[in-house]
């Protein structure tokens, strides 16, 4: 239990690196760097041999988890549906600011709610990314749960 929770602690401290360097070409450069490093160890007695396929076999999840990192780029919420909500919502605002009487409380009115409806939309995006932006998914719990479970 101990070793998977630190492995989920890594992965995730791993993926927020990456999307936070966010060059994947050097990173490309130092994973395969690595992995032709690890190929060209010669292993002379078992134990050799089997900390270089232990070591070959993390170098393939690291790589896994890179690519699920990078495939998560995309966002799962589809582009036609924000373009109908954003028409959706200005024609909206249209609508209230045409039928609106013209003073300050309906002007302040129609603009803390449009500001409003925008913060919604705002976070809605953004909690489709967990590990990045203004709100994160924290890892605290697990390593309070590490620290819990001890080694």
């Amino acid at each position: 239990m101990h070793d998977l929770v630190a492995d989920s602690i890594d992965q995730i401290d791993s993926i927020r690196g990456m999307l936070a360097k966010h060059e994947s070409s050097e990173l490309r450069v130092d994973a395969v760097g690595f992995y032709q490093m690890v190929q060209r160890l010669s292993p002379v007695n078992e134990e050799q041999k089997s900390l270089k396929a232990e070591a070959l076999r993390i170098s393939f999840d690291v790589a896994h988890i890179r690519a699920l990192a990078l495939a998560r780029e995309s966002s799962s919420i589809p582009k036609p549906f924000l373009v109908v909500l954003v028409f959706w919502l200005a024609v909206l605002f249209a609508g209230f600011g045409l039928f609106a009487p013209r003073n300050i409380t309906g002007v302040t009115t129609l603009c803390i709610c449009a500001l409003s409806a925008s913060a919604a939309l705002y976070l809605i995006l953004d909690m489709d990314e967990p590990l990045t932006g203004l709100m994160q998914v924290s890892i605290e719990p697990l390593r309070n749960a590490l620290a819990v479970i001890g080694s």
